[in-house]
């Protein structure tokens, strides 16, 4: 018999498996496999002639609920497969679904934990993940997977390629459910096609799940798609939550979109025992049209990265379980059809729709009632000081009138508010009438003429409101602009806010300016007027503005001395066509060749976050937005330490968590080459280059000091430990029992290690050792452990 890892060895039919593992043959020391080598020799039944997928049998003991939905978002990926759950327990048998032939096994600490793959007719596969134990009476799986530790000397070997495969009937027995790999106690199943793509077992066999309740819809987000578009006159993005009245979703509020706008919904399927599932598809339109479908039937291995087009991955989250759909169509992304931007040519009042569809079929509509055209705006505002009053005067951009007013079914006003002084804070003005005509006086009680007066204006109806145009009025004892202090600088607070195929740059100067600051971009001829925006100036950059060289971002401040102040922030747009390094910040970038799936703004700045105390920053913050961006292909990014350094293999980068406030630890590229201060990322974010200098910390333990433990006692012994950063490897809690090492495996779903005692303990006294090290080496206080065994009973 061969036990072989491909590709040096032929399946079923001739077909080669993949594998960088060399075959090995089983020589005649094997024999305690010897009924494993018997049963071998019988030449492998072939499978059934036939195969439906509509016809598997359920591969579980018990009818369990699903725990996860096919097609899920995991970190840069899709869920291959169906999550049943267990009811957090382990050791229920797992069963084939049809007959086939058993070709493949995987054992990995964390993944897919132990899996086992079964070929059925026409090529069709099954897979069962995360087994506690491997069947061994008939197949002898656990048999063959100790010899190749044997021979491997790794505890988790990977795949495992059977030549001939193992012929499995229908029903038969593969192994019993467990945790190991990710996740806690249950059974992960797969259905995959001839092609080795993976379907949605419950859209494909009736009655595995039996579930009337439709998906719940929580948020509907509306974000612009062009520097042009506004939503109530001057918001670029809105959170919009969503209620079920008379079954379906939807919002009191009505906003005004001016532009194209763009979609995506928050929302899950409520599955049994509280569990949070996926969606499996989505569509959307304006009023009786379509213009967008996603079907999440099935996917390609190759189209994972696709999962960042699909779903939005700054507020996507596996735990706790949240899920945000695109509901407009990215560039390359094969999945979806449609473009889902909503661009109505004709102002008026229209009607948003959007469906959402389970696995099971179960479906909930919802829509948003929005009004569309030409928000109106304010052109100028002038102001002139009389005795007891000012005389405002204002003019309305061609096209802004009280046909919008009538069409967003509010009255229109004008809000004036005023600040004594560069500083001061805003107050209303005092009008005469909710809009009055231009020119207008109202009261002034400030008529001292040495104070100057800056005064902003704007028109509001409900919940719009138009951006605030400012005006200066300077007192007779202001300086002159020449004279601005030097120390005139941006406030903490500036923000770079990624829009569809542009970003708004929106940032704060102190004191305030009679004329707007500009911003240039790069040394090239991009110089761009700011507009006044609440208490601070708003520009707005189109993709095509920025090059495909990295350009730094200067504010252009009238009458400075210093003529310009230089913010942290670089802008980059990768041509594709040709890799490209970017090096900004103590941070370098590698792109690929068409590293990004379509023409994207990139931004790179600094980034301040919590001091986490013992995860020193030895280079960066740096943040790459947007930070939903996913990269098409891995970029490599490196970054250079900045001395004192205690220890090299402490370093690592780390990926920070806005949802969690904490940081994750990547890894290194390649750490046997001691090559810490590098990695492959897939999505934007903010990264640090870390020194770990926290030690991980053991914590409740079994056994406890003076436990007297019963004379047949074959239990685990196991230690819960925290750390904080780089985290443990699988081996990384030491369990010295009476001074011999008892192999034990960490928990990192958990935070526990267990180790089984390989035979049973003598009655007596026993001693057990416990430490912890972490990837970076550093090492937890040992703990020391005196327990008793009971002697049997006579």
């Amino acid at each position: 018999m061969v036990i072989c890892i491909l590709p040096d060895c032929q399946g079923i039919g001739g077909r080669k498996e993949r594998s960088s593992v060399r075959g090995v043959r089983l020589n005649s020391s094997f024999r305690r496999f010897l009924p494993a080598l018997i049963l071998a020799l019988i030449p492998p039944h072939p499978p059934a002639a036939v195969f439906s997928p509509s016809d598997l049998s359920w591969p579980l003991e018990t009818r369990g609920d699903l725990s996860a939905s096919f097609g899920e978002y995991r970190v840069d990926h899709f869920h291959g497969g169906i999550d049943i759950s267990t009811g957090g327990k382990t050791g229920k048998r797992v069963f084939s679904a049809d007959a086939g032939e058993l070709f493949r096994m995987k054992v990995q600490w964390r993944g897919y934990g132990k899996a086992v793959y079964l070929r059925h007719a026409d090529g069709w596969v099954t897979v069962y993940a995360h087994l506690d134990r491997l069947e061994n009476s008939r197949l002898h799986l656990e048999d063959l997977l100790a010899h190749r530790r044997r021979q491997t000397g790794d505890h988790f070997p990977g795949d495992i390629f059977l030549s001939p495969p193992l012929p499995v009937t229908r029903g038969q027995l593969l192994g019993w459910s467990g945790q190991t790999g990710a996740g806690g106690p249950h059974l992960h199943f797969e259905l995959r096609d001839p092609k080795n793509r993976p379907v949605d077992p419950i859209r494909r066999v009736p009655g595995w799940q039996h579930d009337a309740d439709p998906p719940v819809m929580k948020l509907l987000i509306l974000e612009a798609a062009s520097p042009s578009s506004f939503l109530d006159g001057h918001l670029r993005k809105a959170l919009i939550p969503l209620r079920l009245r008379d079954g379906i979703y939807s919002s009191d509020s009505i906003p005004f979109l001016e532009g194209p706008f763009r979609a995506s919904l928050q929302a899950t399927d409520p599955g049994a025992s509280g569990h949070k599932l996926g969606l499996s598809r989505l569509r959307a339109g304006m009023d009786d049209q379509i213009n967008f479908e996603l079907d999440l039937e099935s996917f390609d291995f190759s189209e994972n990265p696709l999962a960042g087009l699909v779903f939005d991955l700054d507020t996507s989250r596996f735990s706790p379980t949240m899920y945000t759909y695109r509901l407009f169509r990215q560039e390359r992304n094969v999945l979806a059809r449609g473009t889902g931007i909503i661009d109505p040519a004709e102002p008026g009042r229209r009607t948003l729709w959007f469906e959402s569809t389970d696995s099971a079929g179960n479906r909930s509509r919802g829509q948003l009632e929005v009004s569309t055209g030409k928000a109106p705006r304010l052109a100028g505002l002038e102001v002139r000081r009389l005795e007891h009053e000012l005389e405002i005067s204002y003019q309305l951009l061609p096209g802004s009138g009280e046909d919008i007013a009538a069409l967003m079914g509010e009255t229109i006003s004008l809000d004036v508010e005023f600040a004594v002084g560069r500083e001061g804070q805003f107050q209303a003005l005092t009008m005469p009438s909710r809009f009055p005509p231009s020119p207008f006086r109202a009261p002034f009680p400030h008529p001292t003429p040495q104070d100057s007066i800056f005064l902003r204006a704007r028109l509001r109806a409900g919940n719009f409101h138009s951006l605030w145009v400012p005006s200066l009025l300077k007192g007779q004892g202001a300086p002159p602009s020449k004279h601005l202090s030097p120390a005139l600088g941006p406030v903490p607070g500036w923000d770079w806010q990624p829009i569809g195929r542009g970003a708004d740059l929106r940032f704060r100067l102190q004191p305030a300016l009679a004329t707007p600051p500009g911003v240039r971009i790069g040394s090239g001829p991009v110089d761009l007027d700011s507009t006044w925006v609440e208490n601070g100036y708003s520009v707005s950059i189109a993709n095509e503005m920025i090059s495909t060289s990295p350009a730094g971002v200067e504010i252009l401040i009238p009458g400075h001395p210093a003529g310009s102040l230089l913010l942290p922030l670089q802008l980059f747009r990768p041509d594709g066509r040709e890799p490209a390094v970017w090096k900004a910040f103590g941070a370098r970038l590698a792109f690929p060749v068409q590293a990004l799936f379509g023409p994207e703004i990139l931004a790179l700045r600094t980034e301040t976050v919590p001091d986490r105390g013992n995860l020193p920053v030895r280079a960066g913050v740096v943040r790459i937005q947007p930070d939903g961006l996913v990269f098409r292909k891995p970029v490599e990014l490196r970054m250079k330490p900045i001395p004192p350094l205690s220890n090299g293999k402490r370093l690592g980068i780390f990926r920070w968590s806005r949802q969690r406030k904490s940081w994750s630890f990547l890894g290194p590229i390649d750490p046997d080459r001691g090559e810490f201060d590098r990695v492959w990322i897939r999505r934007g974010g903010t990264y640090a280059l870390l020194e770990d200098d926290s030690r991980p910390e053991i914590g409740r333990h079994f056994p406890v000091t003076g436990a007297r433990l019963e004379w047949n006692w074959q239990g685990k012994f196991w230690a819960s430990v925290q750390d904080a950063g780089k985290g443990l490897d699988w081996d990384g809690v030491r369990f010295d029992l009476d001074g011999r090492k008892c192999l034990s495996e960490f928990d990192p779903d958990r935070g526990k290690a267990f180790c089984q005692p390989h035979d049973r303990l003598t009655p007596g006294k026993h001693l057990l050792l416990l430490q912890a090290i972490d990837r970076a080496g550093n090492l937890s206080e040992s703990v020391r452990i005196e327990f008793e065994i009971a002697s049997s009973p006579r």
